[in-house]
């Protein structure tokens, strides 16, 4: 007989009284409020609150002059625990119906981190490693308790940009889910890995659900991520799902970054962003009945609304909790609103500065020479300063790359241009190879493409084994000197 098995769970509603305490600045305020809001949230937004203060007579008027701690806290015994703690950042008297009232809005602690700038850069490095040195070095004030392993290394290059920004950045290459607690603690973890047990949506706990399901509005299947390097030479990598494309059609997504400076930081962002971006986003909001009160963001929880056919876990990006309504509003995956559109925007075009063109090749090899990297031989040149030149003492020399597989990633090659930065290049030659056995001369900033005339002046042959050969020959006396070099291809 066959058998069939599904995972459920019986709901048991809470019926404990909760108890609530509000405190700025040390001093309870809890029998002053008309209304009050706590939300938290994960990844990419900062919790935050609202407080409407009665203020008859002025009572509260030029107490608060912003920075002020808050703290909300809630439990089912004297309402001592903490659930929510932040800082007042704006302050505002208001009449409504006659009656003094005060205003107090701010973010929650994770705040502070949007004030903070970073410049540094990483290789290759553990996200999880990258994410405590930034702590240590630019927050102290935090702990890193909770900041769990995470072995997919990142190849980061950040100038004066937000440390909420770069940990943003993190997540997003990572794969994990982000957030402050209230003790200033960093919590980074696997998304999905946190199961909540203790609270769940079900019928008799909410009383409306606003929206909830499949959200295809930000489906990205073909990412092509633009950077380049010091010297303004384009690097390019396009990452596409074929199943995504298949079932949603394509859907382009071009992101210029002039800030990411080698191939592997370009191909890492591009994939990531792809990974991000391919499936349709669920996104769901409900408003309770009850506190939700052992909810913390990123949390899986359990959402069964059987007349819908809605029966799963789901990962909570942000909740709010109400006072003295007592409810909490639960949200599932960002809200598209046009602020943050807008935001999302104003973010891509600060990236943009005039990124050089890529002809329509949408895959590169980049040699900074910062170091040997990625370099075979040196025959009479060295890397040194920032640049490939001739040795000491010699009037010519050649460097030889490895040789790179595109086999598996990205195909079989079939067009190319040679690019590079430098001076006294006058009398320097270039050779290509697509096939790993044809060299052929390449000019500057010229196409090369495979086709039926291997006479052609601008034929190569096409092939999955790249390598680039440079020699180096004294001009008028002087030396050569390479700052830079990338070769943009494409394949079939």
């Amino acid at each position: 007989m066959a058998r069939y098995t599904k995972k459920i769970f019986i709901w048991i509603p809470r019926v404990a009284t909760m108890y609530q305490s509000v405190w700025i600045d040390g001093s309870e305020v809890t029998e002053h409020i008309l209304s009050a809001s706590f939300t938290k949230a994960i990844n990419n937004e900062f919790g935050n609150f609202n407080i409407v203060l009665a203020n008859p007579n002025g009572v509260f008027s030029g107490v608060y002059s912003g920075n002020e701690s808050v703290e909300f806290d809630m439990d089912e015994e004297d309402g001592s625990t903490l659930r929510f703690a932040g800082y007042i950042n704006k302050i505002y008297p208001r009449i409504i119906g006659g009656r003094n009232q005060l205003v107090l809005t701010g973010f929650q602690v994770a705040g502070k981190l949007g004030d903070v700038y970073v410049t540094t850069s990483f290789t290759n490095v553990a996200i999880s490693t990258i994410l405590r040195t930034l702590f240590s070095e630019y927050a102290p004030d935090f702990t890193v308790e909770n900041i769990s392993d995470c072995d997919t290394t990142a190849t980061i290059n950040w100038d004066n940009k937000s440390l909420w920004d770069c940990i943003g950045e993190l997540v997003t290459l990572s794969g994990f889910d982000f957030y402050i607690d209230d003790t200033s603690d960093a919590h980074f973890f696997e998304s999905g890995s946190v199961e909540n047990v203790y609270e769940a949506l079900v019928l008799s706990n909410f009383d409306k659900m606003e929206y909830f399901g499949d959200d295809l509005t930000n489906v990205k299947n073909s990412v092509r991520y633009f950077g380049q390097t010091e010297e303004g030479l384009p690097i390019v990598y396009k990452s596409e799902d074929a199943a995504s494309i298949t079932s949603y059609g394509q859907k382009e997504l071009p992101v210029k970054n002039t800030k990411a400076n080698s191939s592997l930081e370009v191909e890492e962002k591009a994939n990531a962003l792809k990974d991000k971006h391919k499936d349709p986003a669920v996104r769901g909001k409900f408003i309770t009945n009850q506190f939700l009160l052992t909810l913390k963001p990123g949390d899986l929880m359990w959402v069964s609304i059987p007349q819908h056919k809605i029966h799963d876990q789901y990962v909570v990006h942000k909740y709010t909790h109400q006072i003295p309504s007592r409810i909490t509003t639960v949200q599932f995956k960002q809200e598209e609103t046009v602020a943050k559109m807008i935001k999302d925007r104003v973010d891509t075009e600060q990236r943009i500065e005039d990124v050089s063109s890529t002809h329509g090749l949408n895959y590169s090899w980049a040699f900074p020479f910062d170091d040997e990297t990625d370099l075979s031989e040196l025959d009479d040149t060295q890397v040194t300063g920032g640049a490939l030149t001739l040795a000491t003492g010699v009037t010519s020399g050649s460097m030889t790359t490895i040789t790179k597989n595109t086999g598996i990633n990205p195909g079989v090659l079939v067009r190319c241009r040679l690019k590079v930065n430098g001076i006294n290049l006058d009398n320097t030659t270039y050779l290509v190879t697509l096939d790993g056995t044809h060299e052929t001369e390449v000019t500057l900033d010229s196409d090369y493409v495979s086709g039926a005339i291997p006479t052609a002046p601008d034929y190569i042959y096409s092939g999955t084994k790249i390598y680039i050969k440079v020699n180096l020959v004294q001009a008028g006396g002087l030396n050569p000197k390479i700052n830079s070099m990338v070769l943009l291809f494409d394949i079939e």
